[in-house]
């Protein structure tokens, strides 16, 4: 399957509804989470559609502040909403279980959590929303949405301003849903996958990851081994949030050909490096890692992503530096 969680911004007119799932169309989803819509459909009803592909291929469950869009070939048992409306579930029919004579169900919640402290405190430890995260009941569960929080605050929150962040209260989080498994941070756990950015003037001033993808161990483990997860950031237009996917189904091309030996070729893309001091020190460890590593030596992906992982990690710690010292002072330190 390949699962999305989006926060919309706001989709209460015809036109912006239009283009959020026409986006969805394009990126071919099997189901998304929907926050901050906006939109009251839980009768089961929306206006028509302008783009005929949309109400052809989509059926739509949303509260004032989540839901779901689904596909219409896969098969809804039941859906339901909190009192609160933040929160939407439903349970359908695996479109690809594991064992076709036995398919299995699978429970998604969308949430939408509080963006104040207080609030969300209380949100996370309501007794009534623990229940629709019942492993007992629901081994196959996946959990999306915006959260409004993070669990780490290096690798998931990018900021010009001083300190880790506030307003956090992950650890009520944690009690919610301690048996769940961070799919992202799973696929990638050195990475920071941002999903929201937020400027002034133009400029991004904070970036943090608050969009989550959460799953039981249980619906991990049906998933065939064949199969290559792969989770994936994309832009969305009107909305400071990115569209995250993760693709359960992906698979190998059986019938690609071999391809033919050679030196190969790694590209690592640093951004737009201005700052002179900056250009010379990560271009000096490059040089150092390359020179470590041996010139007849190959490469294999484990070495790729330690250069990579040890190339951001010099890059954060000088910016991390100069938030105190300026770049000529940041070098010495970081070489020391």
């Amino acid at each position: 399957m390949r699962i999305g969680t989006i926060n919309v911004a706001g989709w209460g007119q015809l036109a912006k509804r239009e283009e959020c799932l026409s986006s969805l169309l394009q990126h071919d989803l099997d189901l998304v989470a929907l926050q901050e819509t906006g939109f009251d459909c839980r009768n089961g009803t929306l206006h028509s559609f302008t783009v005929p592909d949309l109400s052809a291929r989509y059926q739509i469950i949303s509260s004032r502040y989540t839901g779901f869009a689904v596909k219409k070939n896969i098969r809804i048992l039941h859906h339901e909403y909190s009192t609160c409306l933040r929160v939407c579930w439903l349970d359908v029919e695996d479109p690809q279980p594991s064992d076709p004579s036995n398919p299995s169900q699978i429970r998604f919640v969308s949430v939408y959590a509080p963006a104040q402290l207080a609030e969300r405190g209380q949100f996370f430890s309501n007794d009534k929303i623990r229940l629709t995260y019942n492993q007992a009941a629901h081994k196959h569960l996946i959990v999306l949405g915006d959260l409004n929080d993070y669990p780490d605050a290096l690798l998931d929150r990018d900021s010009t301003e001083l300190g880790p962040g506030t307003n956090r209260c992950w650890g009520e989080f944690e009690k919610l849903a301690q048996d769940l498994i961070d799919v992202p941070h799973r696929l990638h756990p050195t990475a920071p996958l941002y999903t929201n950015t937020v400027q002034k003037h133009g400029s991004i001033i904070t970036q943090t990851r608050i969009d989550h993808i959460f799953a039981s161990a249980p619906y991990l483990a049906s998933i065939p081994l064949a199969n290559i997860q792969t989770f994936s950031l994309h832009p969305f237009r009107r909305s400071y949030h990115k569209l995250a996917i993760w693709d359960t189904s992906a698979k190998p091309p059986s019938d690609s050909p071999s391809p033919t030996p050679g030196k190969g070729t790694w590209t690592l893309h640093i951004g737009h490096i201005q700052d002179q001091n900056l250009q010379r020190s990560v271009g000096a460890h490059l040089t150092d890692a390359v020179n470590a590593h041996g010139e007849n030596t190959k490469w294999t992906w484990q070495d790729w992503l330690g250069l990579k992982g040890g190339t951001r990690d010099c890059i954060q710690t000088i910016t991390k530096t100069r938030r105190e010292h300026n770049s000529e002072e940041a070098l010495p330190q970081l070489h020391s």
